[in-house]
């Protein structure tokens, strides 16, 4: 019965990418939840939006350190024991936020920071550890290479799932530190579960034991030389693909609020700012899905940021609350293209990249991570001076300025530095 299920998974119409998306979809949930939740819990004990920055910007900072160090200290773990620990792990982000609330509802400022960079930490670390295992799933179960195809069915899935995150969340919030907390165990768990029986039966060969004799130690003025390689080949695709997250950035650190300015904190559809914004990526991540685009996907994505930072834009001038949903889901919609086709053109890469793929996926995610780090930074400080909708609008001139550059600079084909990472790997 065993064998039949594993065929069916390999074999079936919809391939393993559909399955393995599931325990993704409910992970993604929980995050979407907390992405939530957090920054209006840390605002409302902190009373800055500038300290909210700070805080959510720590996690990327985590992550980023996770991006550099991972590729050496984890490279004999598999996808498979990456996504089990990340999910593990995870645990820890609800459970020291409701510390840290507990303690600023005690007046206790010091150990209420603590306890939300803590917080903080464990989401950068999680996080990173299911995005390798995702890209390392990608590339290695995929024997046709259709990587648009796969990140369009990734993307659709797991959207879907992020956009009762919110929905979930605004009624979380609502509640006690204990019952709101224990509520996101239970899906934390359900999605561990899921994750164990997919891990079960796919690649029964490939184990989640590793080699513990091997001992793998970090370096990193040894990573740097890997990134730096990289980097003069890849420096357009970096440079788009930390644009296009800071735009995600800026919704998961004020949409929220930006939703409770617009409907007030009694209309129980405060959620509806990230509602809009999430929903369009389901739309593209299905249409991108369907088309399977082998060609032409950077310039396509980069067209599609355009697009989205002009809509982005308008914001500057949009005050009715339902013009700025339109608005919301227009430049989303725009966007839900990039997503998708941007993780394609990287998978790429790491097909035809000779020998350790672990440098690039970590040079990959470093790009999340930067504008993580600078996003909630510069979005709470910018909030603080002109207020969400104008934040919002200067994100998207920043973002199709960089798009409009970008379609001029990058090369048709990028090109990897295979002989230059080969010596690094020979004298590692």
């Amino acid at each position: 019965m065993r064998y039949s299920f594993i065929k069916s998974l390999n074999h079936s119409s919809f391939g393993a990418i559909y399955y393995f998306a599931v325990p993704i979809a409910i992970f993604h949930l929980v995050d979407a939840l907390m992405s939530y939740t957090f920054p209006i819990i840390v605002e409302e004990s902190v009373f800055s939006n500038f300290t909210l920055g700070l805080i959510m910007g720590f996690s990327s900072f985590v992550g980023f350190f996770c991006d550099i160090s991972f590729p050496q200290l984890l490279r004999n773990l598999t996808w498979k024991s990456k996504l089990i620990i990340g999910i593990i792990v995870s645990f820890l982000f609800p459970l020291l936020t409701a510390i840290g609330r507990y303690y600023s509802l005690n007046d206790n400022l010091v150990l209420t920071v603590l306890f939300f960079l803590a917080a903080s930490a464990s989401w950068g670390v999680y996080f990173e550890l299911v995005s390798f295992s995702k890209r390392e799933f990608v590339v290695k179960e995929d024997k046709r290479h259709q990587y648009s195809k796969d990140w369009g069915v990734m993307y659709m899935i797991s959207e879907i799932a992020v956009i009762f995150g919110p929905v979930i969340g605004g009624l979380l919030i609502k509640l006690s530190i204990f019952h709101s907390a224990l509520i996101t165990f239970l899906m934390q768990f359900i999605g561990l579960c899921l994750a164990v029986v997919i891990v079960a039966t796919l690649d029964k060969k490939e184990k989640l034991k590793v080699d513990s004799s091997v001992i793998y130690k970090f370096n990193l003025f040894s990573e740097m030389k890997y990134w730096l390689q990289l980097y003069k080949k890849l420096n357009t695709l970096i440079i788009a693909s930390i644009a296009l997250v800071f735009v995600e950035s800026a919704f998961w650190t004020i949409g929220g609020l930006l939703g409770l300015e617009l409907f007030g904190k009694q209309s129980y559809i405060d959620w509806i700012v990230i509602l809009v914004y999430s929903i369009p990526i389901i739309i593209g991540g299905i249409i991108v899905s369907k088309l399977g685009i082998r060609t032409g996907k950077k310039r396509l994505y980069l067209a599609s940021m355009l697009v989205g930072g002009i809509f982005l834009a308008t914001l500057l001038f949009t005050r009715d609350k339902f013009s700025v949903l339109l608005v919301v889901f227009l430049s989303s919609l725009s966007l839900s293209f990039a997503w998708p086709l941007n993780e394609a053109v990287f998978s790429d890469l790491l097909e035809r990249l000779n020998g350790s793929k672990q440098h690039l996926i970590g040079l990959n995610l470093s790009t999340g991570s930067l504008a993580y780090i600078i996003g909630p930074v510069i979005i709470g400080y910018l909030s603080d001076k002109f207020g969400y909708l104008a934040t919002l609008g200067i994100v998207g001139i920043v973002v199709s300025f960089v798009a409009f550059a970008l379609m001029f600079m990058t090369p048709n084909k990028l090109r990897l530095p295979q002989k230059d990472i080969g010596l690094l790997e020979n004298n590692s």
